[in-house]
């Protein structure tokens, strides 16, 4: 999932992938400050029926979802959702919430989260493991 400008970078992109994977480094570390960095002042959480069912709610601006991700998330894991850098969440084995990713093109940061629980879509998503990379020092 990608928002702005479709000629901008893709959800493939090396600088997507980053944002995600510093969003849940801060999120599992419970880091406040580098989640408000990441998150644009408009950003906003859409949970899904299943998701809403499960906890999760909708909820609007960077700061509040700042603070409702700040050490959470500790069991979503890395992942491509149909290619796009993404979290999921499951429970023995079986996906239970895809965390998708919208970025503004221009800041690079997150402008929506939503979160998918219904069990009929995530079956239709092709979902692969996230290896972490190292960076060169």
């Amino acid at each position: 999932v990608h928002g702005g400008d479709p000629a901008g970078p893709s959800p493939s992109d090396p600088a997507h992938r980053e944002v995600v994977t510093a969003f849940l480094d801060a999120a599992q570390g419970g880091d406040l400050g580098r989640l408000v960095e990441l998150l644009h002042p408009d950003a906003v959480l859409r949970p899904d029926a299943v998701a809403a069912g499960m906890g999760s709610p909708a909820l609007a601006g960077g700061s509040e979802l700042a603070n409702f991700f700040c050490g959470s998330a500790k069991a979503a894991r890395r992942v491509f959702v149909d290619g796009a850098p993404a979290a999921l969440w499951s429970l023995h084995g079986v996906p239970k919430v895809a965390f998708l990713f919208t970025l503004d093109d221009a800041t690079g940061q997150i402008t929506a989260i939503d979160l998918v629980g219904d069990p009929e879509r995530l079956a239709m998503f092709s979902i692969e493991t996230m290896r972490r990379t190292r960076t060169p020092d």
